[in-house]
């Protein structure tokens, strides 16, 4: 769990910059041709407005996706759906943040793309301790296993009886 949690972050992140890439194109298609054919507007705002707010989603669908492909990597069981909610929560957190702060748009894209990735990994964290995917398998359980070929090693910090601290490995082999 601690290797999945620590490698999610970054994985989101970067997969949330892909998304964000490749969904820039088609959100600044739509937003051309929703400002001026639809709203008759040939404003700019309009324009930065979509093209950033649909840029924000999709790099908010990309952190999702990149948090749940190293969660299953590391037998995780969290849910796709609460994974991404919890990265589009994370993108709105930071856009609310950033518009409550009087940040401009470019200022505001490193909060876009640092919230989704945080959002979904602490909501893929809730989602496997709380509600897991029943789909999912998961390792079997010592009574089912004929033989442990598994080692459980776990790190280790404690303190002496006279003040200094030790660390270590414990496990069971």
């Amino acid at each position: 769990m601690a290797g999945r949690t620590l490698l999610q972050p970054p994985a989101g992140l970067l997969t949330g910059i892909a998304g964000g890439f490749v969904g820039a194109f088609p959100s600044f298609t739509l937003a051309l041709i929703g400002c001026e054919a639809i709203l008759d507007t040939s404003g700019t705002e309009c324009l930065e407005v979509a093209t950033y707010s649909g840029t924000a989603v999709s790099a908010s669908i990309g952190a999702g996706l990149g948090v749940m492909a190293v969660g299953y990597l590391f037998d995780g069981r969290a849910r796709t759906g609460a994974t991404l909610g919890g990265a589009l929560l994370g993108s709105g957190l930071g856009a609310t943040i950033a518009l409550v702060s009087d940040m401009g748009i470019v200022e505001m894209s490193a909060l876009l793309l640092v919230g989704p990735a945080l959002g979904a990994t602490v909501f893929y964290a809730l989602s496997d301790a709380y509600f897991p995917d029943p789909t999912r398998r998961v390792a079997p359980t010592r009574k089912e296993k004929e033989e442990d070929e598994y080692a459980r090693v776990m790190p280790m910090v404690s303190t002496t009886r006279t003040g200094g601290i030790i660390g270590g490995i414990i496990g069971q082999f």
